[in-house]
């Protein structure tokens, strides 16, 4: 009872406002990134979002059921840094609606793949999904390069 207390509150005092600290930070990276005038550019970093977005969704069904509470964390924390950012670069292409509805594809895919991971109930069908609609998007975003 005392070691679970003491993890708790050792959660609560310290991880818990670096977990704040982290999520914050990478939402002001986000919305800091230098405005780009270049199409090019913005698909670019799309692109890198995309598979970054798909990378840490793999990391988290292959490692998930085998990591401990701070591998977790980790996890949990990539995930939602690149989703947030894949998010905002995704904004950028709200008038090219064959790109946005396939961005917004490929991380619903990537969620629910993530979701059934973390709970436990990893599903490979929902991982291969997510990699077709990434690639889909990353066909799009490559097409007129």
């Amino acid at each position: 009872m005392a070691a679970v207390s003491i993890i708790l509150l050792t959660n609560l005092l310290f991880l818990a406002p670096y977990k704040l600290w982290v999520e914050e930070r990478a939402k002001r990276e986000a919305l800091e990134k230098p405005d780009v005038d270049s199409l090019k550019t913005r698909r670019n970093q799309l692109f890198e979002a995309s598979s970054g977005l798909l990378t840490s969704t793999k990391a988290i069904f292959h490692e998930w059921s085998v990591s401990d509470v701070h591998k977790r964390g980790y996890l949990t924390r990539d995930y939602h840094a690149k989703h947030f950012r894949m998010s905002s670069l995704a904004d950028n292409f709200l008038h090219e609606d064959d790109i946005y509805r396939a961005a917004q594809d490929a991380m619903n895919r990537c969620n629910i793949a993530k979701v059934d991971a973390t709970e436990g109930l990893p599903n490979h069908n929902a991982l291969q999904e997510a990699h077709e609609f990434t690639k889909i998007l990353l066909l799009l975003l490559n097409a007129d390069s």
